[in-house]
């Protein structure tokens, strides 16, 4: 076959269409990722980035911050669409005594709780969220290793499905492109 600039430049479309046609669209206003269709939002990232920079002291570089709560953000929608999927629910009355326990056991003080609530940036809400996924995680981690006879086994287990939550999960996660991290399976822009 002999190459001429036409059949080159032929080749070098066809090279570039599937690029072309896979490009992940812009992220609609409002939103820096998605999880499954599912969006994260600016004001969401915005209010932990609060959080975390309270938290750090201030002392914690820019991209580690943004890079951190992305994880979280992220993994708060990992751990809701598995629960969903596996069918594990919380109910809210579990969720506020497993946060009553808490609070009463880190903050015997009222006034302490609100000064910690005022420092950090939270709010009762997101320690509820955060209370109520951990107790999502516990389910899900219940779920998985049920049928183990042994730790090694509930181990072996539990890696096996580490590996692939995060293999699902990644390739459903769409970032804006300043927001990627190593949990975004793909990038898209962000609109304007």
């Amino acid at each position: 076959m002999r190459w001429t600039s036409s059949s080159i430049a032929v080749g070098a479309l066809l090279l570039l269409a599937p690029t072309a046609a896979a490009q992940t669209p812009p992220l609609p206003p409002g939103q820096i990722a998605q999880v499954s269709g599912v969006p994260i939002l600016q004001t969401d990232f915005d209010h932990w980035r609060e959080v975390a920079i309270r938290s750090a002291g201030g002392e914690q570089p820019e991209q580690q911050t943004r890079d951190q709560v992305m994880q979280l953000l992220i993994s708060f929608q990992w751990i809701e669409l598995e629960a969903k999927r596996r069918g594990i629910t919380v109910p809210s009355g579990a969720v506020y005594t497993s946060y009553k326990r808490q609070r009463d056991q880190a903050f015997p003080h009222d006034e302490d709780f609100e000064r910690f609530l005022e420092k950090s940036g939270q709010t009762v809400a997101d320690i509820k969220l955060r209370v109520r996924l951990d107790l999502l995680s516990t389910r899900i981690r219940d779920h998985v290793v049920r049928r183990a006879k042994t730790p090694r086994g509930q181990q072996r287990l539990l890696n096996r499905f580490v590996k692939r939550f995060t293999r699902h999960y990644k390739a459903q996660t769409i970032c804006g492109e300043p927001y990627a991290t190593s949990e975004c399976g793909s990038t898209a822009p962000l609109s304007v």
